[in-house]
């Protein structure tokens, strides 16, 4: 199945991203995984400032309408 990784910030504010920059990155923005595979998703986090920040990774699998929403 192919995947599809992306960070809820990176979107425009009109497609619910928010307003501020976040400081988290993730890797790889993409995957190919056969069935009972797994894959560690990488995340950094980059803060400009010590206070607690919140984002949400989309994933979108292919032929799959629906997206898993993991919080971080």
């Amino acid at each position: 199945m192919d995947l599809n990784f992306t960070l809820r910030s990176s979107l425009p504010v009109e497609e619910g991203g928010p307003a501020e920059k976040s400081p988290f990155i993730i890797e790889p923005a993409e995957a190919h995984l056969n069935i009972d595979e797994t894959l560690n998703l990488q995340v950094f986090a980059f803060p400009d400032e010590a206070k607690i920040y919140k984002d949400e990774v989309i994933v979108l699998i292919k032929d799959n309408p629906n997206p898993t929403i993991l919080p971080i």
